[in-house]
């Protein structure tokens, strides 16, 4: 697959092929919107992911938004309501889901974190507004 990268960046517009935007919609996964918090939950930089919904948005390809909400890890009310003001400037998004964190009875290397209570999934829900998206 030849990719061009842009200062050690996958191009935008090259990923969004590769990936398949051809699809009807597309899911995008935003873990965390802080950049450092991001980089620890995932070991990466989060500007690739929001460089791509931006272009989706630009091209007018259909989303929806997924929010992992991880106590300790993607659950600070600060990083919510960023992650809302940022789907604010989308213009593509039909969706906004918030996922919370679970098991399954699996082990995950998240050893000792629970899943969020039922305040703090309303409280994600409240302020990334799902309620508008459905």
């Amino acid at each position: 697959m030849d990719l061009i990268r842009k200062d050690s960046k996958i191009s935008t517009e090259k990923m969004a092929i590769a990936l398949g935007v051809s699809s009807k919609t597309i899911k995008r996964h935003i873990k965390e919107m802080d950049n450092e918090r991001h980089s620890y939950i995932t070991g990466f930089s989060n500007d690739n992911i929001l460089d791509m919904a931006k272009y989706l948005s630009e091209i007018k390809k259909p989303v929806w938004i997924r929010h992992v909400l991880v106590p300790q890890l993607s659950d600070f009310d600060e990083d919510l309501d960023k992650l809302s003001e940022f789907i604010d400037t989308l213009d593509n998004v039909e969706r906004v889901e918030v996922l919370p964190y679970h098991t399954l009875g699996i082990p995950y290397s998240l050893n000792g974190v629970c899943p969020p209570d039922k305040e703090r999934i309303s409280n994600a829900n409240k302020k990334l507004k799902t309620s508008m998206y459905k």
